[in-house]
């Protein structure tokens, strides 16, 4: 925080913004930061680089939390860097829960119809006239 110019200098003391809590996952560190009195959001997005530079990371996004803290995010790996396989087309779809995607985990992401759509002749249904 020193080196990138983010520890105010007031009355003879060095403020430094208060670190909180840690989130780690595969991919993405999440930090809680307190600012320093004065301080802004614009600060720490001018010197994103430098900090993803000192804590190893790829990128350091800066998210706003609420007045007076924020989020540092350091991107430690790209999440879509390996290709996600396509998903089967049947022979006949079934509108009922249409695949349009995945989902992070890898499952089918689906939309499901509420109406009851029919775009191809299908069997009779009985007692139903077509």
């Amino acid at each position: 925080m020193t080196i990138s110019g983010l520890a105010e200098l007031y009355q003879a003391r060095v403020l430094l913004p208060v670190l909180g809590k840690v989130t780690a996952t595969a991919h993405v560190d999440r930090v809680a930061v307190r600012l320093v009195s004065g301080q802004s959001p614009d600060d720490f997005a001018h010197v994103a680089d430098n900090l993803a530079h000192g804590f190893g990371a790829l990128l350091c996004r800066i998210r706003e939390a609420r007045a007076g803290s924020l989020v540092l995010e350091f991107v430690r790996k790209d999440a879509l860097a390996v290709p996600v396989p396509a998903l089967a087309v049947p022979a006949r779809a079934d509108f009922s829960a249409l695949p349009i995607g995945r989902c992070e985990d890898g499952t089918p992401w689906l939309i499901r119809l509420r109406a009851r759509t029919c775009c191809w002749p299908g069997p009779p249904v009985r007692g139903k006239p077509r």
